[in-house]
């Protein structure tokens, strides 16, 4: 795996979230008897608050973020030690800015 894939699993990971509490029957959804146009913008927030909460993570393992109050760039490796990113090398920031951010 790369830092491109990588990214591109939490992007999967973000859209199964967002489908899960909004394509799916959700009793504490359903029960604030939304209308239709609140239901969107519903929908909206979450999307964005998926988003930003995701792209922040990445953007905090490259050090471009704080993570907790604390920035600093981490090297982020599979079980068997692949290396998928190095601290401060711009490719979980480049990919996560086109994955989450362009359109």
């Amino acid at each position: 795996m790369n830092a491109q894939q990588f990214v591109a699993a939490f992007k999967a990971e973000k859209q199964w979230l967002f489908d899960h509490y909004t394509k799916q029957p959700n009793k504490r959804i359903d029960a604030l008897n939304l209308s239709p146009q609140q239901r969107e913008g519903l929908n909206s927030l979450l999307d964005d608050v998926l988003r930003d909460a995701f792209y922040t993570i990445l953007m905090g393992l490259d050090g471009a973020a704080s993570i907790g109050g604390i920035q600093q760039g981490y090297t982020v490796s599979d079980e068997s030690g692949n290396v998928i990113t190095r601290s401060n090398d711009g490719e979980l920031e480049e990919n996560a800015f086109e994955a989450f951010h362009s359109r």
